[in-house]
């Protein structure tokens, strides 16, 4: 790929024209936009070498005073994620001092203790505090040693298995669990604050005052993730304003913000739904609150600033700051600033428009360069959603080239932005020095407890007279943990300078090398190597491609697509089957109203009488020698052309799963991905299955080969909840095992079956090996089940309707016809107390409300430990009042429609049945301008008893029961009582007590700390037992064989001439 704005002859600098610079840039081609970099940066040999010889007696001097390392240094030295002993520490940080009871931290510490080894990490530290926290956790380990015969006695718990209570161990028992759970909780206590500079604002600024002799400014930053309710919003938009009310009280005198102390503020903490989706609402939200708190801050000259944070929600972030800088009654304020990532490819383009609107304004906006935190987070996500590339850089050289060249663009626009340089690199630091020739006019930052010793150093050197300011985290233990795990993803991988700069046996030119020269080196050998992450396109390597998706975040995407989705608008006249692949259009004609409005309708459709099902069976039985004797690389290929055509008419089937299945534009983009994915896989394993025959060991003188074939005809009747990827699923499958199909779609979704059948006839297959019968099952039910032809089922939909396939099957004559059944269940999610709540309500809002709740894996029944049910209740209550319902059609919704009115009155019913037996714990609320379609309110109720749920309800209504933590296997085995077993979810922070679950549950997919919906095929094959279904898993390994027939060729070659092989073989007969 190449940057056409790279290449054009004139760069358009206008404010809409860098605006746009930002979308070109956020999946750029990795090589070619470092390839750029490289070819614009200036950076004279003379600059490197200074750098270099800078940054080495930097790190001689750093290394000369090792006995005055810091804590979280050393730490990091002992303790990063390279090593088990830091990824427990993280956990125990994480979780512990949150857990309410007794028994679940008993468990958590049994459970990463039994991982730890801090045995190596004794005497090579020279610091008491982490020799004291290693013998500490040295003496946990010993007395919470393991014994296999230990039982832990209480009348109340029944007798179960050894495996899930022994994790409790002997310190328990011999000394309590008092005392063991509180030497680690202040242990843990101790570690969280070298990480927290005070526990509230007013501590703070009380103690940055023993700072001031060493000239350091502070930029606090209250701790708090994302709200999830608007009551979390109200809380952190209240804690922001007092702390900023606080640092103006403080300040004695009104100076310039740049020589001021100031507030870092993320956005996400103020409004429940910050992103793209909800821009507007965003804006709308946000803007009175900052704009609050801004005026507190300019009329004391303090300095603000806006906290990067994911990449998607970057532009929203730009927008605020934009009507932040425009508000008149903010001018002339230079102290509102904005935190840019240079992992990010976009941030140089970032940077063009902080410029230009600095000078639009007659501002100074001051800009904290990082190179990111949420590393990991952004390389799952476009994996996962299936970008052109990644928004980060891959390679860490490649961050540091583009952190050298942002500041490069800082320091020459400095009259229009202040630069704010962070880093704990003394590669970086003296790159950038270097790049300053002596100006003052910036500063550095750093964060608190990190990289003292760097600054320590340059200062005693006085290489560094410019400011320092330190990033200086308020707030609690218990918030911790996300401000903990970015710090170590930063700063505790192997491959960071806090990590290597101490270890004497890395050489200095190891660590000194000229980024600008290592860029270069890793560019050429990552062109000429397979050893980088792959492109999202290429996850699955030579296997098959990733199917292609739409970065929501991006808008002038989203415009696009908006446009494309409005001009397919289904308008269907007459929809039929189609037999050969003509219309079939007999029948009676019935109208399609789409579930969004009532009003919206979309065509027709003429239902298939009897005959036409006859003449489905009995054309796909003619046509099945010719396609089963079809090379299976032609199969193949005819499969791969579909998924292509269908990535390219993205847009037209999302807009009919829209119209027609009430699908968001998230789930339908989603669907489609999945039906693509469905071809290509079936495809590439397709094509081994049913490639060569595979040779079996036998004796001389025969040979014996196995092989698949295809059955005959099979009946394909999938749901209308995925009308496309269930559809496509099924179809592809049976066709890539060498089978005719008759496909029998959904009465409700008619529309897109028959467009995604058209484009198969359209990519090469033959128009009778594939039918479709559109029509009601109990018209064509019958003669499509009982014709003689019929040689397999696939089915997917309710539990009643597979058995009634299955009663007809069992009662017709002829051969045996094998069912490939997966149905529904009362899909079920535990939630004990060392779970995160806000990552665990966000899961549940996914996994019970997502698609309306019209999704067989959908959430149905939650059972959380009574010790956090009351906490759990309130978020959950908040987070349902957050969710938008409403048009489909619209980014902003969250919740679309169920599928017709009488799913609406089967629901309505269910829910005033409900109520009358239950708590309501949440509902979500209706909005003013809800379109009159078939929607219903998301609804959460706390039951009684786990017996009340005794049927899937399929839509967004959620039941919850409480538990209490001794009875963690009552509970697994009232999952297994339900008969279901589809989907299960755990939320949980303890091994074992996963283990135990896993170990007992009798459920298909099982999901640990994450939603519990959107299987991917190939990567999570989907598929249940019991009641709810039969198996093989979709998108498995398994999955075709169960479409073919095994054979089994012998052949006698001695009758033939003999074993040629053996007779010439090299043998000594």
């Amino acid at each position: 790929m190449v940057f056409k704005f790279f290449q054009a002859k004139q760069v358009d600098n206008s404010t809409l024209g860098l605006r746009a610079r930002i979308f070109q840039t956020q999946h750029a081609d990795e090589l070619n936009y470092v390839a750029h970099i490289l070819s614009s940066f200036d950076w004279p040999s003379k600059l490197a070498g200074e750098a270099c010889e800078m940054s080495s007696q930097l790190i001689q001097a750093m290394r000369s005073h090792q006995k005055d390392i810091s804590f979280l240094t050393d730490f990091f030295s002992h303790y990063g994620l390279s090593s088990q002993e830091g990824i427990v520490l993280m956990c125990f940080s994480e979780a512990l001092l949150r857990i309410p009871d007794a028994l679940t931290a008993n468990l958590l510490i049994k459970d990463k203790l039994e991982q730890l080894n801090a045995k190596d990490s004794l005497a090579k530290s020279g610091s008491f505090i982490m020799n004291s926290s290693t013998l500490a956790l040295r003496f946990m380990k010993h007395f919470l040693s393991f014994d296999p015969k230990l039982r832990v006695q209480n009348n109340d718990i029944e007798e179960i298995s050894v495996g899930f209570w022994n994790i409790l161990g002997k310190a328990i028992v011999r000394l309590g669990e008092g005392p063991v759970r509180a030497a680690l909780s202040q242990a843990i206590r101790i570690l969280g604050n070298q990480f927290i500079f005070a526990e509230d604002i007013t501590k703070a600024l009380e103690a940055d005052e023993g700072w001031n002799q060493h000239n350091y400014l502070f930029s606090y930053d209250i701790l708090g993730e994302s709200a999830r309710t608007y009551e979390d919003a109200e809380r952190y938009a209240e804690g922001y304003l007092n702390a900023i009310q606080a640092i103006a009280r403080h300040q004695e005198v009104v100076k310039d913000p740049v020589h001021s102390p100031g507030l870092s503020i993320k956005l996400s903490a103020l409004v429940p739904f910050y992103g793209e989706a909800h821009k507007d609402q965003c804006i709308a939200f946000i803007m009175p609150k900052m704009k609050e708190i801004c005026q507190v801050a300019a009329n004391a000259g303090l300095m603000i600033t806006l906290d990067a944070e994911e990449a998607k929600t970057l532009d929203v972030t730009l927008d605020i700051l934009e009507a932040l800088m425009q508000d008149p009654e903010l001018a002339n304020w230079n102290g509102l600033g904005i935190a840019v990532q240079a992992y990010q490819k976009r941030a140089m383009a970032v940077i063009d428009w902080i410029v230009d609107l600095a000078q639009r304004n007659h501002r100074r906006v001051p800009v904290r360069l990082v190179k990111g935190a949420y590393w990991d987070v952004e390389i799952k996500r476009s994996q996962t959603e299936g970008h052109e590339d990644y928004p980060v850089f891959t390679k860490k050289p490649f961050v540091d080239l583009h952190y050298l060249t942002c500041a490069q663009k800082m320091l020459q626009q400095s009259e229009w932005v202040y630069p704010q340089f962070a880093t704990h690199s003394a590669v970086t630091m003296a790159a950038l020095l270097t790049m300053a020739e002596g100006r003052q006019d910036f500063e550095f930052q750093k964060l608190f407890g990190m990289g003292d010793e760097l600054y320590i150093e340059a200062a005693r050197s006085k290489l560094i007279q410019a400011p320092c300011r330190i990033y200086a985290p308020v707030g609690l233990h218990k918030e911790l943990l996300p401000y903990l795990v970015r710090r170590i993803l930063e700063n505790g991988s192997n491959t960071s300078f806090l990590s290597m700069a101490f270890d004497e046996d890395i050489p200095l030119d190891a660590l000194t090398k000229d980024p600008v020269r290592k860029a270069q080196e890793i560019l050429l050998r990552t062109q000429e190597s397979q050893k980088r992450i792959a492109k999202p396109v290429d996850l699955f390597g030579a296997e098959r491609q990733n199917s292609k998706g739409i970065d929501l975040s991006n808008r002038k995407v989203v415009a696009k697509l908006t446009e494309d989705i409005a001009s397919y608008m289904p308008r269907a006249k007459a929809i039929t089957s189609l037999i050969h692949g003509q219309k079939a259009a007999q029948g009676e004609e019935r109208s399609l109203v789409s579930p969004i409005r009532k009003d919206l309708r979309l065509g027709s459709v003429i239902d298939a009488p009897q005959h036409v099902a006859e003449q489905a069976m009995r054309v796909a039985r003619e046509g099945f020698l010719k396609w089963t004797n079809t090379c299976v690389q032609k199969r193949a290929g005819i499969l791969e052309k579909a998924a292509d055509m269908l990535e390219k008419s993205m847009a037209k089937f999302l807009s009919i799963l829209i119209h027609e299945g009430g699908k968001t534009i998230e789930d339908a983009i989603a669907e489609v991905r999945e039906a693509i994915d469905f071809c290509r896989y079936y495809a590439a394993h397709g094509s081994q299955l049913f490639g060569e025959p595979f040779a079996l060991k036998g004796p001389t003188g025969e040979r014996n080969t196995h092989y698949l074939v295809g059955r005959g005809v099979f009946l394909a009747i999938s749901p209308w909840n995925f009308p496309l990827a269930i559809f496509l699923g099924q179809v592809t499958a049976a066709l890539m095992a060498g089978n005719t199909v008759v496909a029998k779609s959904a009465a409700q979704t008619p529309i897109v079956a028959f467009e995604v059948v058209r484009l198969l006839h359209d990519a090469g297959v033959p128009t009778d090996a594939l039918q479709l019968v559109l029509g009601k099952g109990s018209v064509v039910g019958k003669p499509l089940l009982e014709h003689p032809s019929l040689a397999g089922v696939v089915f997917t939909g309710s539990n009643e309707t597979a058995r009634l396939i299955q009663n007809t099957l069992s009662q017709r004559e002829g051969h045996i016809v094998p069912l490939i059944a997966e149905t529904g269940g009362i899909n079920a999610m535990i939630i004990d107390s060392s779970a995160l709540l806000e990552q665990t309500v966000d899961d549940v809002i996914t996994s019970a409300f997502r698609s309306a709740g019209q999704r067989c894996s959908c959430l149905r029944l939650i059972y959380v430990q009574e010790d956090i049910a009351d906490a759990f209740c309130r978020m959950l209550k908040g987070a349902m009042a957050a969710l938008n319902i409403g048009n489909p059609n619209l980014l902003k919704t969250d919740v679309g429609p169920v599928i017709d009115a009488a799913a609406v009155s089967e629901l309505e019913a269910y829910a005033d049945s409900l109520s009358q037996q239950a708590t309501l714990v949440g509902k979500t609320p209706f909005p003013s301008d809800l379109p009159e379609g078939n929607y219903i309110q998301p609804q959460a109720y706390e039951v009684d008893r786990a017996k009340m749920v005794d049927k899937e309800v399929f839509g967004p209504i959620l039941h919850i029961v409480r538990f209490e933590a001794r009875n963690l296997d009552k509970v697994v085995d009232s999952i297994n009582s339900k008969g279901f077993g589809l989907t299960l979810g755990i939320q949980s922070r303890i091994d074992a007590t996963i283990d135990f679950i896993t170990s007992r549950a009798r459920v298909g997919n099982i999901y640990v700390n994450r939603n519990m919906i959107g299987a991917v095929v190939g990567v999570q094959p989907f598929g249940g037992e019991g009641l709810s279904g039969t198996g093989p898993k979709a998108g498995g390994i398994y999955y075709l064989i169960r479409f073919a027939t095994e054979r089994v060729l012998t052949v006698n070659t001695a009758a033939m001439g003999g074993n040629i092989d053996l007779v010439t073989g090299d043998n000594d007969w």
